[in-house]
């Protein structure tokens, strides 16, 4: 028989959780002085050139310039891994994702048996991805373990540790179930999704513009809708949003920096846009009408609302007296990286 291939997350490693619990506890507690504030903003699939910093004609992204401009401006940083969920490990944990076997993408859906691994090799047309030999995909239980593994140290628990107050608002995509759960890795406020997608809003909603993509990936992304893992979860309890999510996120991560203004924070902001599946919001579409394409229009105008939903975070900064004691770090998760 062949061998499996090692799959993400070792989920179950007491030597390594107790190293991980000897460790902080060694760790220092509680900086003196006045601790920064810190914000980790993480688009998804944000190309380097979509910005208006960076040379991109067509739109202008004011507010993430401004944090260009009053920042530094980093024109060769890249992201450790080329997907999303191994980039994620990384850049939380500190560590190239291979030292502890997350090189893979984890995914919630695989070929059951050896027919259908057949037809989607042979019939169905699944466009750029090509089934891999069936004997490398993992059983129905080892699918359950995939995830950031626990033993791993990441950014809020040192955070934590340091005194912050700690908040995941965005999308996870390290794992759909215990123990690799934001919950579990130092995070006090969460809010968002476990999957790599979700629905930004109602498709039905008139204020919203859709485009879908003749691609195989795209039809299960708007069939998975905001149900199991897609959906909008709030401290672990499933919430019914009706925001357009882009604006959502931030308006949770300004409401969670209001409530903790005075202590130090540390937001961890991985949103979804402009992440398939395309929506915007229709008043931003409709500025955009030099734009003929319509998916590449429903695209930067889902640019647009992530820099406005940006500048709306600022201005709360400003407002709260935040602003020079804030250090706002905003990146792509996997394609070239902006730091600010």
């Amino acid at each position: 028989m062949a061998q499996k291939a090692r799959f993400p997350g070792v989920p179950v490693d007491p030597a390594g959780l107790a190293a991980k619990r000897n460790w902080l506890h060694a760790v220092q507690d509680k900086v003196s002085g006045q601790s920064p504030n810190v914000i980790l903003i993480v688009a998804d699939d944000l190309g380097k050139y979509d910005l208006s910093v960076y040379g991109n004609l067509l739109i202008e992204t004011p507010n993430i310039d401004r944090l260009a401009r009053e920042g530094a401006l980093f024109t060769d940083g890249y992201a450790t891994a080329s997907v999303c969920s191994p980039s994620r490990a990384g850049l939380l944990t500190g560590r190239y994702q291979q030292r502890f076997g997350y090189q893979l993408q984890p995914h919630q859906r695989y070929p059951k048996n050896r027919t259908e691994w057949w037809l989607f090799r042979h019939l169905v047309n699944t466009s750029d991805m090509e089934p891999a030999d069936y004997t490398v995909y993992p059983s129905s239980r080892q699918v359950k373990s995939l995830g950031l593994p626990p033993s791993e140290i990441v950014l809020p628990e040192l955070f934590r540790k340091q005194g912050y107050a700690t908040a995941w608002i965005g999308k996870w995509h390290l794992g759909y179930e215990e123990p690799m759960l934001p919950k579990n890795f130092g995070f006090d406020y969460r809010y968002g999704f476990y999957e790599a997608f979700s629905l930004f809003a109602d498709p039905k909603d008139p204020g919203i513009v859709n485009a879908r993509i003749n691609e195989f990936t795209d039809k299960h992304i708007w069939y998975g809708g905001r149900k199991g893992p897609c959906a909008i979860r709030e401290n672990e309890k499933e919430i019914d949003e009706k925001e357009y999510i882009t604006y959502a996120f931030f308006r949770k991560a300004t409401d969670f920096i209001r409530g903790h203004k005075k202590d130090p924070f540390f937001v961890y902001l991985p949103v979804s846009a402009p992440h398939t599946p395309y929506q915007a919001p229709r008043d931003i579409y409709e500025k955009l009408t030099h734009i003929n394409d319509h998916n590449k229009r429903v695209y930067y105008a889902m640019v647009l609302a992530l820099d406005k939903a940006v500048g709306e975070l600022l201005q709360t900064l400003r407002a709260e007296g935040l602003e020079e004691n804030t250090l706002i770090v905003f990146t792509s998760v996997n394609l070239s990286l902006l730091h600010i």
